[in-house]
């Protein structure tokens, strides 16, 4: 069981990206949905108030849910945990929200306080909107292959599609086409985003940390976009991660970040180009393999 208690800022920045705030006339409930990789976080949670931790029907995710019936300590669980937050809720939504909470128990609501780097908000609000990926550009003899593959798939095709046509891919095999994808490419970087529907919840992160841009960016499942604050050089990638440390917990983004130094080390040393030895070669794959897989087995082999 993991005993680490999450400060109040950090507490915040969860709420503020996974959470929801419920409020029934003089009491209120909190809420935390995340995928089911998580569920060590929940439980530190858990640990921390009590509450219960429910997997959400149909769905790869799980649920922390804190009411007065399920609290430590019922009402006074709830309060202090609401004075806590209170001055740290940053998003528009969840602020309103939070409002009707500190009304129905009584006590005035803090406007939020200056975003900043040296509390554990933006942590919380990483670990829960935020996403840690290794990038490549494909190789000119991957793009070759690419367009062989399109070109063949176009040939192959036929006027009728049947579910036969399509490939269904399992988790395991989008995971190594990652793998591959980055083993195969050329100039691997790391990259850090936090993403938000409206501005004005990430519009600030970058004068916070002193590093990162925002931007609007179209992609994604939303249709209607979402704005992205974005980290992507080395220099700024390795003070992110610096901040992330202090803040330390069970969620699962911090496999990834535990081996950013690594990456770096073996990139300067040149272990992902082709003229490597076999043993930088194989140093480089396993880095790879287990940020895709926390549970990869290393190869061996003898040194260069």
């Amino acid at each position: 069981m993991n005993t680490q208690v999450l400060c109040f800022p950090f507490l915040a920045g969860l709420f503020d990206g996974d959470g929801s705030i419920r409020v029934y006339k003089s009491t209120g409930e909190y809420v935390v949905t995340m995928h089911q990789e998580d569920l060590a976080l929940l439980e530190q949670l858990k640990n921390q108030f009590e509450g219960a931790i429910r997997k959400v029907a149909n769905k790869k995710a799980i649920r922390w849910i804190l009411n007065l019936k399920n609290a430590k300590n019922g009402r006074q669980t709830l309060i202090e945990l609401t004075q806590g937050l209170n001055g740290h809720i940053c998003n528009s939504v969840r602020i309103e929200q939070f409002k009707q909470l500190c009304q129905a128990f009584g006590f005035p609501f803090k406007a939020p306080e200056k975003l900043t780097n040296q509390n554990g908000y933006i942590a919380g609000l990483f670990c829960s909107d935020g996403t840690i990926f290794m990038n490549a550009r494909p190789s000119a003899a991957a793009k070759k292959l690419k367009l062989a593959e399109k070109e063949t798939a176009l040939k192959a095709a036929t006027p009728t599609l049947t579910s036969s046509f399509v490939e269904v891919q399992n988790g395991e095999a989008l995971k190594e086409k990652s793998i591959q994808r980055v083993l195969k490419g050329v100039a691997p970087v790391i990259e850090v985003r936090i993403a938000n529907q409206f501005l004005i919840n990430v519009e600030n992160l970058p004068a916070s940390l002193g590093f990162g841009v925002c931007y609007f960016n179209k992609k994604g499942k939303n249709p209607r976009g979402h704005f992205t604050f974005h980290v992507k050089s080395e220099k700024d990638i390795l003070k992110f991660n610096t901040y992330m440390q202090k803040y330390k917990n069970a969620s699962v983004k911090y496999h990834r970040l535990c081996l950013v130094e690594t990456f770096y080390k073996l990139r300067k040393e040149g272990a992902h180009l082709a003229n490597a030895c076999q043993f930088q070669k194989n140093q480089w794959e396993n880095l790879i393999r287990q940020w895709y897989n926390p549970s990869f087995a290393c190869k061996q082999s003898q040194k260069c």
